[in-house]
């Protein structure tokens, strides 16, 4: 297991990671979800148990282990979102409980509860660099997300078809856009279905970006006990790829998401293919097959939208943590041992956090104040607290 400086050392590296990813979304706003509270809540509830349900796994897979297992491939559900989650939910909890509870001193956050930080990290460290060949985050790759390999790519390109009509890539990124949509909605306006990785160089002046969306309803197992729809998929993960010109700049980062410059980059595809996996079998989708995607994500999204309109804020909060927390079930089902996980809220978190939130009683959660400290004092002291004697002034705090 890391040593306390080893895991201090990485508390303050994925604190910069972070940062460049939350700063500027700590409050997200929804018409339908209270996203900013489930969030709060989640994170200080896998602070308390994640623990535990990461050591049930490591007893029957390592963290090595799951990376030489699924890297690589296309339609993995162990994406880079995944792999960042591990550590961000419980350190984020970590942040908030130190904020909160012990005034921003990290050393009164009992040395139990640091062991299991520690462990925490040491498996993701491990997970992180065989997955990344070395690396840990996106954001260390140039903001590159090259992870496919040789094979993927292959199938990827080999399926590719040169456009001969923009109106039809048009039609095309409706139909994601919709199905992007869909995902975000069916998990509570989170983008835990969906994963951007790229750009492959195929030649000289062009390159391949990929974007996966999975758990899509097809009539069989539900992933949520809301996810079921009159509405069907035709399949339940879909692969979109467009060969684009060299022009387009690309920037991945540790959530899965792409930004491109220009943002608009229709005019600049040359291939395109779209497609499905059944079992271990790769299918090439058609028109006909797009055509019922879209039908899908259309009927489903009104579907869901009409049964979230009907939730009290009780259970849409509750909703949301669930989302968040049983994320892990990616990892959990590489070995069978979902239904062995409580994925439940904790007694204490049910009657702090969440009773807080239900009631309307935050006014008194600093933690937007840590996060939004300046870069002076996050170089003192970083977000994700180290374990050592701090000056309260010094860091920024709120307490001081």
């Amino acid at each position: 297991m890391l040593s306390i400086e080893e895991t201090n050392y990485l508390l303050r590296y994925t604190s910069n990671v972070f940062d460049k990813l939350f700063i500027d979304r700590f409050l997200i706003e929804s018409k339908l979800f209270p996203v900013s509270e489930y969030i709060l809540v989640s994170c200080v509830n896998s602070y308390e148990k994640f623990y535990y349900q990461l050591k049930k796994l490591s007893e029957r897979i390592s963290a090595k282990e799951i990376a030489e297992r699924e890297r690589g491939k296309i339609f993995t559900e162990i994406t880079p979102l995944q792999i960042f989650n591990i550590h961000m939910f419980p350190l984020f909890g970590r942040t908030i409980r130190i904020s909160n509870l012990y005034l921003d001193d990290p050393m009164k956050e009992p040395e139990e509860k640091f062991d299991q930080i520690r462990f925490i990290m040491t498996f993701w460290k491990e997970l992180a660099s065989t997955y990344y060949n070395g690396y840990l985050t996106v954001d260390e790759m140039d903001e590159k997300c090259q992870i496919a390999s040789d094979e993927s790519l292959e199938i990827i390109i080999s399926n590719m078809k040169e456009v001969e009509d923009y109106e039809k890539v048009s039609t095309f990124k409706k139909i994601t856009a919709k199905l992007e949509q869909l995902a975000f909605l069916d998990e509570c306006e989170t983008r835990m279905k969906i994963s951007n990785h790229g750009p492959y160089h195929v030649n000289e002046n062009e390159s391949i970006i990929v974007k996966e969306i999975v758990r899509l309803y097809d009539g069989k197992t539900a992933q949520w006990p809301w996810s079921e729809t009159k509405a069907e998929a035709p399949y339940s993960n879909i692969l979109i790829a467009y060969q684009i010109k060299q022009d387009v700049k690309c920037r991945y980062n540790d959530w899965g998401t792409l930004k491109t410059e220009p943002h608009n980059f229709k005019k600049h595809i040359v291939k395109y293919c779209f497609l499905s996996k059944r079992g271990d079998t790769i299918i090439s989708l058609d028109q006909d097959e797009l055509n019922a995607f879209e039908e899908y994500a259309q009927g489903a999204h009104k579907e869901l939208y009409l049964k979230y309109s009907k939730w009290n804020k009780e259970q849409r909060l509750k909703a949301g943590i669930l989302v968040y927390n049983k994320n892990f079930d990616r990892f959990t089902n590489l070995v069978d041992i979902t239904d062995k996980i409580d994925w439940g809220i904790t007694e204490n978190v049910q009657k702090n956090e969440l009773k807080r939130f239900l009631e309307n009683k935050v006014g008194d959660f600093s933690v937007g104040n840590w996060v939004a400290r300046s870069r002076r004092k996050r170089k003192v002291m970083p977000t994700y607290f180290e374990r050592r004697e701090v000056d309260l002034k010094e860091i920024g705090s709120f307490y001081k």
